[in-house]
């Protein structure tokens, strides 16, 4: 018999058990609780039962492959002094639990089911999950739903009576935030210097390359289930300050230098971690959307230190601080300035579209990276390698359930600790 019969306070095995310290008093009637659904409570007697479920705030915007959320489900009982009515309700017992994210049911667990050794006790579980699993700007509802056994004395150290069941849930709803934006510019840097659109085709037929790369850029980041802010790739300066501060997900085929990228029609846009820089300022959303997850730029030099050892770039992005690494955050560049064609012959475009392709695969930014490095080496202008470096969160991901290891079960992870 799992019943437990409860004397002052509620000694409950089977799940999670908070004793309410509060003076006798006659048992009030069945109800329900509370206006926040992410929040319910049921009075049963001398019984409440409790769900809940928290991740942010009713209709926040969720983005990238770490949300997070924790269910549980619990009761707590009023101690009594005198022996309670003949037909109160004093005790509960969980018989079963579920956890849903959308329509998805990602655990389950039902009376006399084994746990893990070490695990919680059963009516507590926490999810992480990718926002990428749904599509841009659809509501996930994230749900338990409990069942639970009631239970009566009729007279104390007698036998226990069933008094029925009832059944308790909690919703949270949140909406995926999954956004992308990728650039690709015409200009070519001709010997003399400056960026200029050439008048007719260019050796290493820049204006080709750039384009295959933005294509295999904007086809990926659709396939992700991100919200493309424009089908356009050909952005002035003027179109990336507007759309920057929506993104999650950005990938540039462009020039670059230590402080800066450029933007099409021979314009830049310059970076740099000081307040109110163009960038840093662009990028600043203040808490209206999720901060980026992972930007990729083939571009040269991005990756350049400053003098303080810092990467302009990157930090302008939000995507790594110093030698702190944000979980599931990366930026992926070139130190140096990087030629259109590789080591081996090919153009730049294909070490792009590898990196892109292995990223909607499901890949880390590292892992995707490092593929792209060997098949299509990247060269300065020395004709040495160059490989792409990352820095931040190198297991980050944009699709697949964030392990901080190369290793992903999925788009959930369901976690007993």
């Amino acid at each position: 018999m799992y019943f437990v019969r409860v004397l002052r306070i509620a000694v409950l095995p089977l799940c999670f058990a908070m004793a309410v310290l509060a003076n006798a008093q006659a048992p009030p009637g069945g109800g329900g609780g509370g206006g926040d659904p992410a929040s319910v409570t049921q009075t049963h007697g001398y019984v409440t039962l409790h769900a809940n479920v928290s991740c942010a705030t009713e209709n926040a915007k969720v983005s990238g492959t770490n949300v997070n959320m924790g269910a549980s489900t619990m009761q707590s009982s009023q101690p009594w002094e005198e022996d309670p009515p003949p037909s109160a309700i004093t005790n509960g017992r969980m018989d079963a639990y579920k956890v849903y994210v959308g329509s998805i049911q990602v655990y389950s667990w039902t009376l006399g089911q084994a746990l893990p050794i070490g695990s919680r006790p059963p009516g507590s579980c926490s999810v992480r999950f990718a926002s990428t699993n749904f599509n841009d700007g659809q509501s996930i509802a994230l749900k338990i739903e409990a069942t639970w056994s009631l239970q009566t004395w009729a007279k104390r150290g007698t036998d226990v009576y069933d008094a029925g069941t009832a059944s308790i849930s909690a919703t949270r709803t949140v909406k995926a935030y999954n956004k992308g934006l990728a650039l690709r510019t015409k200009e070519i840097v001709p010997p003399t210097g400056g960026y200029v659109v050439p008048s007719i085709p260019t050796t290493d037929n820049w204006d080709a390359i750039s384009e295959t790369a933005a294509n295999s850029a904007i086809s990926v980041l659709s396939s992700m289930k991100h919200g493309l802010l424009t089908g356009n790739t050909d952005l002035t300066k003027a179109k990336l300050q507007e759309y920057l501060p929506g993104m999650t997900a950005f990938f540039g085929f462009t020039h670059g230098e230590s402080t800066n990228f450029r933007a099409v029609q021979t314009d830049s846009l310059t970076f740099s971690p000081v307040a109110g820089s163009e960038v840093a300022a662009a990028v600043a959303r203040l808490g209206v959307v999720p901060d980026p997850n992972i930007v990729v730029l083939h571009a040269c030099s991005t990756l350049a230190t400053n003098s303080n050892g810092a990467y302009d770039v990157a930090t302008a992005f939000r995507l790594t601080s110093g030698s702190t690494v944000i979980p599931n955050r990366a930026y992926a560049g070139f130190t140096q300035a990087v030629w259109s064609h590789t080591t081996n012959g090919n153009t730049l475009d294909k070490h792009a579209t590898t990196v892109y392709n292995q990223l909607g695969s499901g890949s880390t930014v590292d892992a995707a990276v490092q593929l792209a490095n060997k098949n299509y080496p990247p060269k300065n202008g020395n004709n040495q390698s160059l490989p792409m470096k990352v820095v931040g969160d190198g297991n980050a991901r944009l699709i697949n359930v964030y392990t901080g290891g190369a290793d992903s079960p999925g788009w959930y992870r369901v976690s007993l600790q």
